[in-house]
This record gives C-alpha cells, structure tokens and sequence, in this order.
C-alpha cells in the first residue's frame, strides 16, 4: 500500500492513452509492413544463394570429370610412351630406317684408351 501512488504514478505516466507515446495501432500498423518486406527480402535472398550453389556445383561435378577424364589420358599416353621406347623396336627402327648396324664388341672402347689415345695425338707421336 505504501508504493500503491508511485505505481499508479508511473502507470498513468506509460499508459498507452498518454499523448506523449505512440499510439498501439500506430506501432503494428509501421511494423507489419516493414516485417513483410524483411520476409520477402529474406526470401529472395535465400532463392538467389541456391541459385549461386546450384550453378556451383554444376560447375564442380564438370571440373572433376575433365580431371577425370585428363588423368585416365595421361595414363594411356604413358601406356603408348613404354610401347614406343623398348629397346627392340628402337633397334630395329634404327637398322631399317637408319641404315644402322647394330652395335658389335669391337665397337665398344674403354674410357682409358681413348684417353691415352687422346695425349698420343696431342703430343704429335702419331704424326
């Protein structure tokens, strides 16, 4: 009872009928728009993020198949790489188109000799 004034005070101060505040209808009438354009808002831009994911991820699924696609051709190239370079169809390249005649012993020559070789020429005992 002893607060019973001052609440009754500061009731007839923040009654909604005081002409210092807002009116309630006034309030929903300025809010309901505004919360029906944050709706919409909120819509399309939901829509338009889906849109973007979408087109994204079409996008991904063609880059991973090129990739796909691009591994398994290296892996046939590498495939024909080791059929072209055995050492016998070299070989038998080099002697039909070539003109080549394969490689004999005598053909083959020490490091040593040709370096002895080499000084034997530059000190002009072979001329």
């Amino acid at each position: 009872k002893i607060f019973s004034p001052v609440f009754s005070l500061v009731i007839k101060k923040y009654s909604t009928n005081s002409p210092r505040f807002f009116p309630m209808w006034k309030v929903k009438v300025f809010i309901t728009p505004i919360f029906v354009f944050f709706i919409i808002f909120i819509a399309i831009s939901l829509y338009q993020i889906k849109h973007f994911i979408l087109k994204r991820e079409v996008e991904l699924a063609k880059i991973n198949k090129n990739i796909m696609l691009t591994k398994s051709d290296i892996n046939i190239l590498r495939a024909e790489l080791n059929y072209l370079k055995r050492p016998d169809r070299i070989e038998k390249l080099a002697i039909e188109k070539l003109n080549m005649r394969p490689v004999l012993p005598i053909d083959i020559w020490n490091i040593e000799d040709l370096v002895s070789t080499q000084t034997i020429i530059n000190n002009g005992e072979l001329l």
